[in-house]
């Protein structure tokens, strides 16, 4: 959290894989920063962040099944680094997921500049708001890439509208080098441990 104030930011989104866990943390739940609930959802078809919800969709949903449960229950969804190598989303099935926002900042992408201007291109074809994330697994590189907010008030609800309706725009800088070969690695092995859940509706 120290990093977070550091970079001077308002709060941060806790999107760990699959898991709320974090959220009940007294060290995380009791801090001055906004802190929003979220989850990263892994899927077949990509990774697909959900914000605003109490408890993570259910396990074996695929994207799709994943935007509709959150919608149901008041959250958010974003189409988190859509053309990550190994792990891109299909232009179809984001169209039919009709997320709130595609995140095209991501400041752990490798080729950030170009694969950046990708995700913009994608969001702007879509007509998509955008927002950016640090996508960070340790506690430094927290922040690097950012969303930035233009919301009624600082409470949650009001943040979530913001992103429904467009009111953001993704700010920051890639992480250092040495952080990416990391994350690309973990992502690499989970693309090839397909699960065995038939994903029927997409």
């Amino acid at each position: 959290m120290d990093t977070a104030r550091t970079k001077k930011l308002d709060g941060i989104a806790i999107t760990d894989h699959d898991t709320m866990a974090a959220l009940d943390d007294p060290l995380i739940s009791n801090q001055d920063l906004i802190m929003i609930p979220g989850v990263e959802v892994k899927t077949w078809e990509g990774h697909v962040l959900v914000l605003g919800l109490k408890k993570p969709p259910p396990k074996g949903f695929n994207a799709i099944e994943v935007a509709e449960h959150a919608r149901k229950k008041g959250g958010v969804v974003i189409i988190a680094h859509p053309n990550i190598p190994f792990h891109s989303f299909s232009e179809e099935v984001i169209r039919r997921i009709r997320p709130e926002a595609i995140e095209t900042y991501n400041a752990m992408t490798p080729f950030s500049p170009w694969m950046i201007r990708r995700n913009v291109a994608l969001a702007k074809k879509l007509r998509c708001p955008q927002t950016g994330g640090s996508d960070s697994h340790m506690s430094q590189t927290v922040g690097d890439m950012y969303t930035l907010v233009n919301a009624a008030s600082r409470a949650i609800e009001d943040i979530l509208e913001a992103i429904r309706i467009g009111n953001v725009r993704p700010a920051g800088r890639p992480s250092p080098l040495w952080e990416g070969p990391i994350w690309l690695a973990n992502l690499i092995r989970h693309r090839i441990r397909r699960p065995d859940h038939v994903y029927k509706n997409v």
